[in-house]
């Protein structure tokens, strides 16, 4: 046992060869889905909200990790998904999941680390930041009054060497702006994680139900006294509008990438500009009408969000998420949140090697690839437990950080533990307006809707920018390059163009490959060369805007 007790200890290994840890492999996805790390970087942190999981064979969703109006320590583990993911048959009919006797399997940060639809090994055989655990359901809003589950993960916690996040949120229809940089992430058909995006919903509001909800605010804040605040009247707006279709936002024409089946439950979240509660969750993907497919010749389709705002006001919601009635709450929703600081934490390893636990690297699935883990009192680790090559991570204590036999750092990894007294305290995240006065202080700091034009290049994936200047082009890459026979195209405009066309010619001037695209915003697709031969060619992207081309090898 390496017993650490009120010192520091610090081990540290590196080495040439510093990075990835497996040869990754490229998942059968579509060209339509955009890998969730594109250089968007104030999304960073919702990724790791988002995760994957699967209701006893109900098939696979998507769901969100939220925040609470609480301590630190009492954050628990609450998500936000659909209610059809548990459901067979209609949200209405069908067979339901057996809450008392079922389990849930969820898997965590599995996405791409390089935006170009690759993983590693580990993860696509689910290796890879998965428990299972059972899960209880706090509410649901089913059939024409929407489609919406919060639940809450039991048993053991989630372990902090996943570095989870817990997504903000906002509550109300009233100040979010329709226009605005909206986002999906989600899973779609269970694959690793992508993102949707789009610069407006339709409809935000409705005429009844905003009058609805204005005076029913009213009515809660002058009568809040009387029930403390734990019920509210605005649960009565959610039948003011028409149902079904008005229980949910409406989105259509995405800027790029749609969503597909395996993506339900998956977060819808405002811009970060020019929204009321900016990057908050608002909604999770319900339905798609019709059925999305990856066809640039088409309209893809149209998604149903189902809206937080129809289910908040609802008793057991609202005091799940806000359990101290916080008024400035009810009304501007919580920012999001990460545990800094556990009371004690303890990771398990397997009892042979093929079972231990490993610790990746953090840039696998965030840009920022050193993590500390922080324990109030006691920090141990049992059996085998190992850091992996290219992982940074920091085991900090107030007591004792106990590295028992069986844990190791691999060559190429860097670790530290260190013991530091009171290396963190729990707190209230904020205190409730007391007074009229605070009120309408805090009524003061909703932030007005403005109008923002939507930057398609902050969710672009980092490939080489086009140097040529004046024209419609935002980035053009090609690889690998040279290839045997396979390359990637990603082709990004900054406005849709009505007609695009990709042509590849060999240097003789034969005609090899063509493909044609209409109303698009850009080409991200794998091409197989038709041709056995090695050599040079060119492809040729003809848009109305301009002509664009690349040459490129290909390499028995």
């Amino acid at each position: 046992m390496k017993n650490i007790i009120l010192g520091l200890f610090c081990w540290s290994f590196a080495c040439a060869g510093y990075g990835q840890f497996v040869t990754p492999g490229r998942l059968p996805v579509q060209s339509c889905h955009v890998d969730v790390n594109t250089n968007s970087d104030f999304r960073d942190d919702l990724k790791r909200a988002i995760f994957s999981f699967n209701a006893g064979g109900f098939g696979n969703c998507s769901a969100t990790l939220v925040n609470r109006k609480t301590s630190q320590d009492q954050v628990g583990q609450y998500f936000i998904t659909a209610w059809h993911c548990f459901k067979q048959g209609s949200s209405c009919d069908g067979s339901t999941f057996d809450f008392n006797n079922g389990w849930v399997t969820m898997r965590f940060n599995y996405q791409s680390p390089n935006g170009q639809s690759l993983v590693f090994d580990q993860n696509t055989n689910g290796q890879l930041y998965e428990i299972t655990r059972r899960v209880r359901l706090v509410e649901k809003v089913d059939c024409y009054l929407g489609d919406f589950a919060l639940c809450e993960i039991l048993g053991d916690p989630i372990p902090p060497y996943f570095n989870p996040y817990y997504a903000g949120w906002y509550p109300t229809e009233i100040g979010l702006n329709a226009n605005g940089e909206f986002a999906a992430i989600h899973h779609p058909a269970g694959t690793i994680k992508k993102i949707s995006a789009v610069d407006h919903v339709w409809p935000s509001t409705n005429v009844v139900k905003t009058t609805c909800q204005t005076v029913t605010k009213v009515i809660d804040v002058l009568l809040g006294w009387i029930w403390k605040r734990r019920w509210s009247t605005q649960v009565i707006c959610t039948y003011a509008q028409v149902p079904y279709y008005g229980t949910k936002y409406k989105v259509s024409g995405y800027n790029y990438g749609i969503t597909e089946g395996g993506s339900s439950g998956g977060g819808f979240f405002t811009g970060e500009w020019g929204t009321a509660g900016a990057n908050r969750l608002v909604g999770q993907l319900s339905a798609a009408a019709p059925d999305h497919e990856c066809n640039t010749w088409v309209d893809p389709g149209i998604s149903y969000f189902g809206k937080l705002s129809d289910a908040y006001y609802r008793q057991s919601v609202k005091n799940t998420l806000n359990p101290g009635n916080d008024l400035w709450t009810d009304n501007a929703g919580m920012g999001g949140t990460q545990i800094t600081c556990y009371p004690q934490i303890t990771i398990n390893g397997g009892p042979s090697i093929p079972g231990a636990t490993l610790l990746y690297p953090a840039n696998t699935y965030q840009p920022q690839n050193a993590v500390t883990l922080t324990a109030q009192t006691d920090f141990v680790t049992n059996q085998n437990v190992i850091i992996k090559t290219g992982a940074d991570f920091t085991f900090r204590a107030g007591q004792n950080v106990d590295l028992n036999p069986g844990f190791d750092v691999e060559p190429g990894a860097n670790f530290t533990a260190e013991v530091t007294p009171s290396p963190c305290s729990f707190g209230n995240q904020g205190r409730m307006a007391t007074n009229s006065s605070e009120l309408k202080e805090a009524l003061k700091r909703i932030p007005a809707p403005q109008e923002k034009k939507f930057e398609i290049s902050k969710y672009l994936p980092a490939v080489e920018k086009e140097k040529k200047t004046g024209n419609n082009v935002n980035a053009f890459n090609v690889y690998p390059n040279p290839s045997k026979g396979i390359i990637n195209v990603d082709f990004f405009l900054s406005e849709k163009e009505k007609n695009v066309a990709l042509d590849i010619y060999d240097l003789y001037g034969r005609h090899i490959l063509s493909k044609k695209y209409t109303n698009t915003y850009f080409i991200k697709e794998q091409l197989v060369l038709p041709t056995t031969s090695s050599g040079m060619f060119n492809l040729i992207i003809k848009t109305n805007s301009g002509t664009f081309s690349k040459r490129i090898v290909r390499a028995n």
